[in-house]
């Protein structure tokens, strides 16, 4: 119940900003339909109504919250000098769309750049530290109505602002130990994939398959996917965990001895996978469904799998409430 109070409180303020016209008829009809909802609560069921009440204020303040964090990010549309760490890199055949940690005011904030580089230049690696001067603007919004809104997807993946560079400057690099972490994994990804399969559009595909990049995956391939009803397997998701944990389930049925210590190494193994698949909302709420159960065996108490979705859910959408916008937290 909490998880969905608190996702309508979400959705309502997402509502309200889609619409800014229809806002003040929309609050006056709320208004009224939550006084009646909350005398009939207060009658019957005291403490019912106070949850309800306080959920679905508190979805609605997060939203509320985290759109005027995102929109008050930069001071879009004015070129200016920053530095920020790369926390992504999508390689184009143009060149790079780098994810950049860029510090402002006193906080940091999160942009795409797109670079063209030339064969010359540095490659980007994740955990530089760099200087760029670029027009930071607002990702644009849908231009009809029920149609991709790339604005939202960003939002969704926590980056505000968008931007273009042709060169920059690289000053350092990362202290940040996740980001080191994740440059190595990264790496040891693509030398396993390129090392395992025979050709490069062999190893394109096992990394699609295996870790869900289809960044390199030639787009005629990805279209017979598609086509076929079968492109969700190029897309890491709950499936791919549920056979992890199927395998995982079977070997520990096999051994008789130090099945805690197993368990644990499984979750950090986990967590490994999590970081190299960008952890995206499906694969996020899986492995947390997972450690669950585990830490539930391990104290030997009783797992609720209802009662766990909702905690999962309630942890992505505080975290990030646009999250309700991706397609792996829908599904």
């Amino acid at each position: 119940m909490a998880a969905i109070l608190l996702t309508h409180g979400v959705i309502c303020f997402a509502f309200l900003g889609k619409h800014p016209t229809n806002s003040l008829k929309l609050i006056g009809l709320m208004s009224v339909l939550f006084l009646v909802l909350g005398i009939f609560l207060l009658l019957k069921h005291f403490k019912l109504s106070k949850v309800y009440l306080l959920f679905f204020v508190l979805g609605f303040a997060l939203m509320a919250y985290k759109t005027y964090e995102f929109q008050r990010a930069f001071v879009f549309d004015e070129r200016l000098a920053y530095e920020g760490v790369i926390t992504n890199r999508k390689d184009e055949e143009w060149g790079y769309v780098i994810t950049c940690k860029v510090e402002v005011g006193r906080g940091y904030s999160y942009c795409n750049l797109n670079y063209s580089s030339n064969k010359e230049d540095e490659i980007p690696e994740i955990g530089d530290v760099i200087e760029f001067t670029c027009i930071v603007s607002m990702p644009e919004r849908a231009g009809n109505p029920r149609t991709f809104d790339y604005r939202y997807y960003l939002y969704s993946k926590g980056i505000s602002g968008v931007g273009k560079i042709e060169r920059y400057k690289k000053i350092g690099e990362s202290s940040d130990y996740y980001l080191k972490l994740k440059k190595i994994l990264i790496r040891k990804k693509n030398r396993f994939t390129e090392s395992f399969f025979v050709d490069s559009e062999s190893a394109d595909l096992g990394k699609g398959i295996l870790f869900g990049d289809t960044d390199s995956i030639d787009e005629e391939l990805y279209e017979i996917f598609t086509g076929l009803g079968t492109g969700h397997i190029l897309a890491v998701s709950g499936l791919h965990i549920g056979v992890i944990y199927g395998c995982f389930r079977a070997l520990i049925g096999i051994i008789k001895r130090g099945k805690g210590m197993i368990s644990i190494l499984f979750i950090c193994f986990l967590l490994i996978y999590g970081v190299i698949t960008l952890w995206s909302p499906s694969v996020t709420r899986a492995i947390l469904l997972v450690v669950f159960k585990l830490f539930s065996d391990l104290l030997n108490k009783k797992y609720d799998l209802l009662s766990a979705v909702s905690i999962v859910n309630v942890i992505i959408v505080i975290v990030n409430p646009y999250e309700i916008y991706s397609v792996g937290f829908q599904l």
